[in-house]
């Protein structure tokens, strides 16, 4: 393994893209500067491996007492535990670091030795992902009933969807639109300057897009989405609504939202987590009140092995798995209002 050279990190995304798994926007350069406002570093890692290089953004922080932790999110882009082998192999001659956190795209179910699981930190560990290579009557189409039947209920409703310029004033409707929603699912919201700076390194990069729902002749919101894009795939990384009346607004937000990528050239776009297969009707899940609606575009979910540690200084390990992470990951809380990664 070595770092990356100059040029190698100018025309990094592109060079994410040509690993077996396509590149994964999570590992993208402008999802590394956002980190980056949340005290981590990045370094850019290029494998050697008998398969040819793979590229990983590495996001490191070093921990008093424990050393420093390397973090890939969404990575590295293999796509196998046999290309995975050959990344570990190599990480064991790092020096400094006391683990490496490893989200690698490998299906689900696949046995990784050596190295041990833990809880997941990216929703899209498990997802539903839509093809938009077909015709967009084919994508239609292949839409259960009652997503097709939502559609031409906000048809007739007058709802219209807007991809629209990231201002002041966008930032703060959408914001509220996804607190809102948070309250009402729930799930954890950070604080907004979080997701501000998010937004806008994305939309500053040309890589992010958000788009309103509205009722036909209104000015304010009714529902968003912000999404991200690389090469060839979108992520859907926020969304939010109010409460309303209008009860068929989400299903042509996000049709709207597939058309309009699908001009753009965007052929695999990810709605960014639902339940695993295993905990799919159960209630008490997070996201179990997505689920019903994102399988309605897609009924396959494609599930990923999750995130995995590499230990490679196993005392300091053990004391950061028995107490250091949960002492970190509290401050983080009190003091900033947000998680650790």
């Amino acid at each position: 393994m070595r770092l990356a050279t100059k040029q190698e990190i100018a025309e990094w995304d592109k060079l994410l893209q040509q690993n077996p798994d396509g590149g994964d926007i999570l590992q993208s350069k402008t999802m590394a500067r956002v980190k980056e406002t949340q005290g981590w570093q990045t370094e850019f890692w290029v494998h050697e491996t008998s398969f040819g290089a793979v590229y990983a953004t590495v996001l490191t922080r070093r921990f008093r007492g424990f050393g420093k932790l390397a973090y890939l999110a969404r990575g590295p882009g293999v796509i196998n535990a046999e290309q995975l082998r050959e990344i570990v192999e190599q990480n064991k001659k790092l020096k400094g670091f006391f683990a490496v956190k490893m989200e690698p795209p490998i299906p689900l179910g696949t046995k990784l030795a050596h190295l041990k699981k833990v809880p997941n930190i990216q929703a899209n560990a498990s997802t539903v992902i839509i093809d938009l290579r077909p015709s967009e009557e084919e994508i239609l189409a292949s839409f259960r009933q009652r997503a097709r039947r939502e559609i031409r209920a906000a048809d007739k409703d007058g709802i219209v969807v807007k991809k629209v310029k990231l201002t002041d004033e966008t930032i703060d409707q959408m914001f509220d639109l996804y607190a809102e929603t948070g309250r009402r699912a729930p799930f954890f919201v950070r604080p907004k300057n979080y997701y501000e700076t998010f937004w806008r390194y994305w939309h500053a990069a040309g890589e992010g897009d958000l788009y309103f729902a509205y009722v036909s002749g209104s000015k304010m919101p009714i529902a968003g989405a912000f999404i991200c894009k690389m090469g060839q795939k979108a992520l859907y990384k926020d969304g939010g609504s109010q409460r309303t009346a209008h009860k068929h607004f989400a299903h042509k937000l996000q049709w709207e939202v597939m058309k309009d990528l699908k001009a753009q050239g965007i052929t695999d776009y990810d709605l960014h987590g639902v339940p695993p297969h295993d905990r799919l009707h159960d209630p008490t899940h997070s996201q179990a009140g997505l689920a019903m609606f994102k399988l309605s575009f897609n009924e396959e979910i494609t599930e990923c092995v999750g995130a995995y540690d590499q230990i490679l200084r196993p005392r300091r390990y053990a004391l950061w798995a028995k107490w250091g992470q949960r002492i970190y990951q509290s401050l983080a809380y009190r003091v900033h209002k947000t998680t650790l990664f």
